[in-house]
């Protein structure tokens, strides 16, 4: 095909998801790490001749990097366009480039790569359609009689501008900002583009701020459908809202779809509803930079074989699961897979995500054979939602060549009242979990359930810390895994494993969990005395309210000028008042929990970024790369517990605690150190007793030279936990080596 390029510094840029989470490292000659976080393609559109793709800079100190350059791949039909070589690349200052000369009325699928200076491509793998050909205009007001051929003839309703499109053999629909009451049926190879000024310059095309309306006031059923026998439909750059009154925002069944731009809101049941018939193969469908939020159902469910990919979108707020996958299935011979990158998934009333695999129709078994099921989470966020933050249910029976296979790579779990993390593995099927980071969940870090009968499940480099269940618990089932490289720090518990269960631990630190861990199989767990720093002491649970008030429903450790994490969000919240029961913190909450909270104790001196490095003085060093081998011939250890000639070996920080037997009643408490404590620092904020659910115990403390003396108020009724933490500081002002947390059981 003839293509001619045009390229562009000045265009209006769309503002993408607020997610921290960048792209996963995969694809091309060589991965730059230095752009790990380029998130690629922002939009594209089909134009009359052409396609015009827009991108976000890659910023250096506020300004453009010039030393990065961008690739640009086009390619037709719907399919991966990285698997091809780029169509052109772009110096550091563009943002846009239309291409030009390409056939009409068919899809191409477009994506974008930022390449650094050693001419290493990042990994994203983001990629939209874009359906070039005819044009036709619509304009909310236009006066009647328009043909939709020119901005000045502009159709007032959509649906006469995709007719139009369909008639001439597919193309795309521009549409100007405005409300547009009405359903619409979308038709194959034709592409309803949202977010126009009135005079329809590309240019100056923007969703974000020129809202394009379906509203669907006076919709009873779905707002956005496919024509029957649909092969390809594309919505981008508009807001689909339900009002309340509509039962979908999209519903697709037997096509393949892409939604991008999109902001999908306020559905009686599903945001996006995708019932998948794949008797060939599954239904492919894109959802790239889309908001899918406040559905009394599910903000996007998907039934049957489909292959979705989701990348830079966020689904919230949703009465159900922000998404449900019902009984992911594959026919014989074929794949279904559920891709989702740089995704969010926050305060939906039930899971984040529950995503099954399907169990095979024992009565036509046949049906399946040979069929590949796939799930993969890159860079994506679970935060505060109502149960867990992902569910993962693998419920196939086996069966001749069918295969699944299920990867979380660098997700993150954290302030969900259930557990993180749930991997129920009913299946034969290989599980991969690696630098998984699940924090202040009111649950297990991260929870496995079921009997699997086949391939170990893999966890590598999980931290799991601040959690009010175990860091990571095997429960329910004889599940089989190996934990490697994990670090599970001041959680409830350290790690819980069922009595049938397979699971193992190596090369691996568990520090300052309340409840010990019960005897498994372990190698080179690494000496309870390393130190880590910035990882937060157990947390308290509390109701949040927007205007800054944090209610314990009873007593807490807190006083003037303590900083706190709600949640583990990241943001340093001074404590400004106190009364017996509740603080207030500054900055308040911009949205509060969907229910209790988990509050997280910082040091005032602390900046509020985790790290699970162990200090200098600890006598540690960074614990390698995955995969990698040690003297002994095996993995890379985090640590050792002395001896042999391993250079991680830990080594016990200089200030240390010496702890005598605690008397079985509320007797003093005398934890002794090598050095002079300054009496200033022990206050009920540094120094807590909690008991099993973490509720503070009154007691008194006091400090005597080298020894803290805390007496309690009333017999321990229970476990109780002396919680120590790293605010505590010597008479010289440098600060002890914590936090500790030592167990009493009556």
């Amino acid at each position: 095909m003839a293509l001619f390029v045009l390229c562009s510094a000045g265009c209006s840029r769309f503002t993408p998801m607020g997610s921290s989470i960048s792209s996963n490292a995969g694809g091309g000659s060589g991965i730059s790490k230095l752009l790990d976080g380029f998130p690629g393609i922002t939009s594209a559109l089909g134009t009359a001749s052409g396609v015009r793709v827009s991108w976000e800079r890659v910023l250096l100190d506020g300004a453009p990097d010039p030393t990065v350059r961008y690739r640009v791949y086009l390619e037709p039909g719907f399919t991966d366009p990285f698997d091809t070589k780029p169509a052109l690349e772009l110096d550091a200052f563009a943002t846009t480039a239309t291409l030009d000369g390409i056939a009409p009325g068919a899809p191409y699928s477009c994506g974008v790569r930022a390449v650094d200076a050693q001419g290493l491509e990042d990994g994203n793998r983001a990629f939209t359609l874009a359906i070039p050909g005819a044009v036709r205009y619509v304009r909310a007001g236009s006066g009647a009689g328009g043909d939709g051929l020119s901005p000045n003839s502009a159709f007032s309703q959509i649906a006469d501008g995709i007719a139009s499109a369909a008639a001439s053999g597919g193309g795309s629909v521009w549409v100007a900002e405005g409300n547009y009451p009405a359903a619409l049926t979308l038709q194959g190879n034709v592409a309803v583009y949202g977010g126009f000024e009135p005079t329809f310059d590309p240019a100056l095309r923007d969703p974000g701020k020129l809202t394009t309306v379906i509203d669907g006031s006076a919709v009873s059923g779905a707002l956005v459908r496919a024509a029957s026998g649909a092969s390809i439909v594309q919505l981008d750059g508009v807001t689909v809202d339900g009002v309340e009154q509509a039962s979908f925002g999209v519903d697709l069944s037997g096509t393949d779809a892409c939604l991008a731009n999109l902001t999908i809101r306020r559905c009686v049941a599903q945001g996006v509803r995708v019932n998948a018939l794949g008797s060939v193969g599954a239904d492919r469908i894109i959802v790239h930079r889309c908001s899918v939020r406040e559905h009394f159902g599910e903000g996007l469910q998907l039934t049957g074989p489909v292959d979705a990919l989701l990348t830079e979108s966020e689904f919230a707020r949703n009465f159900n699961e922000g998404l449900e996958a019902i009984d992911l299935s594959a026919p014989a011979g074929a794949s279904a897979r559920i891709t989702a990158r740089r995704c969010v998934f926050r305060r939906n009333a039930n899971e984040g995500a529950d995503l099954k695999l399907a169990p095979i129709d024992l009565a036509t078994p046949g049906s399946s054979v040979g069929a590949r099921l796939e799930v993969l989470l890159d860079r994506c966020l679970f935060v505060d939602n109502r149960l867990g933050g992902l569910k993962l249910d693998i419920d196939f029976t086996d069966a001749d060549g069918i295969e699944a296979v299920a990867l979380l790579d660098r997700c993150e779990a954290r302030g969900n009242a259930l557990e993180g993390i749930r991997l129920d593995l009913d299946a034969r099927a290989a599980t991969t979990v690696r630098d998984l980071r699940s924090a202040a969940n009111l649950g297990a870090g991260l929870l496995l359930t079921g009997a699997a009968s086949g391939t170990v499940a893999q966890i590598c480099g999980l931290l799991a810390f601040s959690n009010g269940g175990a860091g990571v618990e095997i429960r329910e089932g004889a599940v089989a895994a190996s934990f490697v490289q994990c670090t599970l720090v001041n959680n409830l518990g350290g790690a819980a494993f069922g009595e049938a269960s397979g699971g193992t631990i190596a090369n691996s630190l568990l520090e300052g969990n309340v409840t010990s861990m019960p005897l498994v199989a372990t190698m080179n767990l690494i000496d309870p005395a390393a130190v880590l720093t910035r990882i937060p002491i157990l947390p308290a649970r509390a109701s949040v309210v927007i205007g800054g008030s944090v209610s314990f429903g009873g007593a807490h450790p807190y006083g003037l000028g303590d900083v706190v994490e709600i949640s583990d969000d990241g943001i340093a919240r001074s404590v400004i008042a106190v009364d017996a029961t509740s603080i207030t913190v500054d900055p308040p909450a911009a949205e509060f929990p969907l229910t209790l909270a988990a509050i997280v104790h910082r040091a005032p001196d602390e900046i509020v970024v985790e790290d699970a490095t162990p200090l200098p003085r600890a006598g540690a060093v960074d614990a390698g790369i995955v995969g990698t081998t040690d003297g002994s011939g095996g993995p890379a250890d985090l640590g050792s517990t002395g001896g042999g000639s391993s250079s991680l070996r830990f080594e016990r920080p200089a200030i240390r605690q010496l702890l005598p037997v605690p008397p079985a009643t509320a007797g003093a408490i005398t934890a002794t150190f090598s050095t002079e404590l300054d009496a200033a620092s022990v206050t009920a904020s540094s120094v807590l007793l909690l008991d099993a659910a973490g509720v503070s115990l009154a007691a008194d403390r006091a400090v005597a030279g080298a020894a803290l003396i805390v007496t309690p108020s009333a017999p321990f009724a229970g476990p109780t936990a002396l919680v120590i933490s790293s605010v505590l500081r010597t008479s010289s002002g440098d600060a002890a080596a914590g936090p500790w947390v030592f167990v009493f059981i009556p």
